[in-house]
């Protein structure tokens, strides 16, 4: 089996909260590694949570959203140690309701991503770092 294509699935993610054509593609892309490895899960599950957006339904969404949610918590569970599935998991728990109740690992995933950035791809610190500049720096630049 070929390997998981990161890339794409990094590309697309910027995007997917917008765009659910993205998100759509991003769970064809995973599809196939997301029981093998942890950040093809992540990432399924990520989308998930972002299609849940998209739906109408208010019981599509919950289902979407819960089973997003499970996807990407094991994910991180298996491997703890993976920045980029911290980034992951703060960035939809910053941007859910707050009456879906899945806002308690920011500051827990804020305070990693913050200490072990420097050791991620550059792709990984230019992300998080639009990421925090935009949402949660209160317009303190960072840099690494």
């Amino acid at each position: 089996m070929s390997s998981f294509p990161i890339n794409e699935c990094r590309i697309l993610y910027s995007t997917a909260a917008e765009k659910e054509a993205a998100a759509k593609a991003i769970l064809e892309i995973t599809a196939a590694y997301k029981d093998k490895e942890p950040l093809a899960k992540g990432y399924w599950g990520a989308a998930n949570m972002i299609l849940a957006k998209f739906s109408f339904f208010p019981l599509t969404k919950l289902s979407l959203f819960q089973t997003g949610k499970h996807a990407l918590q094991q994910a991180i569970k298996n491997a703890p140690d993976v920045t980029e599935l911290r980034f992951l998991r703060l960035s939809i728990q910053h941007a859910v309701p707050s009456i879906l109740a899945y806002k308690e690992n920011i500051e827990e995933d804020k305070t990693f991503i913050l200490k072990h950035i420097e050791q991620e791809e550059a792709i990984i610190q230019t992300a998080f770092k639009i990421f925090y500049e935009k949402y949660l720096s209160n317009n303190d630049a960072i840099y690494f």
